[in-house]
């Protein structure tokens, strides 16, 4: 809690309460002294409320592959949900266009041909429900020489069991190769 000369206050949780559950909450409390221009003196309590939200976390995932070699990875494996809670890839937005596409409980989507630098030939990504992403280069990049790079980014979110959602992007870094 900062008490700011005019009389605010602000108060940034800075994360020390995201253990609390969507119907829970604490509270912080603390006393002020005010004196005004004549001396006289009294003191006040200040509580604050803080209510648990029900959240999920999505990060930002990187990966890098060659043009010939196709990937498997488990993009959630940096994603979480504070208070524990179960949550699964949930849509999925190939274009970054804003159209998501659901991604079905227990199944999985396919992309072919999503955007590289303005072209449909950006390979195949498969997306499943439990986190499993694949992507196969599918002779999309063999035009890239030795040193030279393309990106593959698509987004998707995440649900967790209490409907709390949140999004992040994924970027596939193709390098080229000599074959």
């Amino acid at each position: 809690v900062t008490l700011h000369p005019d009389g605010t206050l602000s108060f940034d949780p800075n994360g020390d309460f995201d253990e609390l559950e969507d119907d829970e909450t604490e509270s912080v409390t603390f006393v002020y002294i005010i004196e005004d221009s004549k001396g006289a003196v009294d003191t006040a309590t200040v509580t604050i409320s803080v209510s648990g939200e029900n959240d999920v976390i999505a990060e930002d995932d990187s990966y890098t592959t060659d043009q010939d070699t196709p990937i498997t990875e488990c993009i959630v494996m940096n994603d979480s949900d504070p208070e524990g809670h179960s949550f699964t890839v949930d849509k999925v937005d190939p274009e970054r266009d804003g159209t998501f596409v659901d991604v079905p409980e227990g199944g999985s989507v396919t992309f072919a041909g999503l955007k590289v630098a303005g072209s449909d030939t950006g390979g195949v990504i498969t997306l499943s429900a439990d986190c499993t992403m694949s992507f196969d280069p599918n002779g999309d990049f063999d035009y890239l020489d030795d040193g030279e790079t393309e990106e593959v980014i698509f987004v998707y979110t995440i649900e967790d069991s209490l409907g709390a959602i949140d999004t992040a992007t994924v970027t596939i870094r193709i390098e080229g190769i000599n074959d």
